[in-house]
């Protein structure tokens, strides 16, 4: 940079840096950006898995394997069923033909993504869809959450028209602050509107996850306070078969 003779940097200087605080004052009063929670997003540390399941249900035939029963979509508490809930699942698919969508640490964003990225391919078309997510959307507002579950329902929807859909509340999780456990209940009535659809019913199951006072059942949860015990298992899907029984 070439300043003005005699005048040196100084003034040049103290106008860029005017102008850089200037602009620092601005973007502070600028409002935050609105988060989404129906934008698509890919999670590195699940690729191994996703990729399993988009290859494996690519040549899915329903002649030969059978119709899916059971499809369940959603987060960690969907996952764990293979593990810490496995006696309970080997159970269930002693008389469903089931399969598991769940990826650990998933919001309502990942889940439209897998959808969208080959983990509900057309040759699916399940009976029952049980969907259970939103305890990692701390990031977002109720209402975009709300409507991130709608558009994932109606994603369901689209893929297999005949499916029902068993939307599924929000549990309880000790791990966070009284905000966040208040969010989780607003968001429970803010998506529960949706289990009255034709092709989707509620499913309360927080219920019997709370006790007399609002508390959590600790003895269906493990030592995290957000994953639940083999308890917490059976208890689910005794209540989930309770609610298949009506459909048969």
């Amino acid at each position: 940079m070439v300043f003005p003779p005699g005048g040196g940097g100084g003034g040049v200087f103290n106008n860029v840096l005017t102008m850089a605080v200037t602009l620092m004052i601005i973007s502070c009063d600028l409002p935050p950006p609105v988060l989404d929670a129906s934008d698509p997003v890919p999670v590195t540390y699940w690729w191994e898995r996703h990729a399993a399941i988009v290859n494996e249900l690519a040549g899915y035939d329903e002649s030969v394997d059978g119709v899916i029963d059971i499809l369940f979509i959603g987060d960690s508490l969907i996952q764990l069923w293979e593990t810490d809930g496995i006696d309970e699942w080997n159970l269930l698919k002693a008389d469903y033909n089931i399969y598991n969508l769940g990826m650990g640490g998933d919001s309502t964003g990942h889940v439209i993504y897998r959808l969208y990225s080959g983990e509900f391919p057309d040759c699916i078309k399940p009976r029952f869809v049980v969907l259970l997510i939103g305890s990692n959307n701390g990031m977002y507002s109720v209402g975009s959450s709300a409507k991130a579950v709608g558009d994932i329902i109606g994603i369901i929807h689209r893929k297999s028209k005949n499916a029902t859909i068993i939307l599924t509340s929000v549990l309880p999780r000790g791990d966070i602050s009284i905000e966040f456990g208040r969010k989780i209940l607003d968001l429970n009535d803010a998506i529960k509107p949706y289990g009255n659809l034709d092709y989707a019913i509620w499913f309360d199951l927080a219920k019997h996850f709370t006790n007399s006072a609002g508390g959590m059942k600790m003895e269906l949860f493990d030592y995290s306070k957000v994953h639940l015990s083999p308890l917490g298992y059976k208890l689910w899907r005794e209540e989930l078969v309770k609610l298949l029984r009506n459909f048969t």
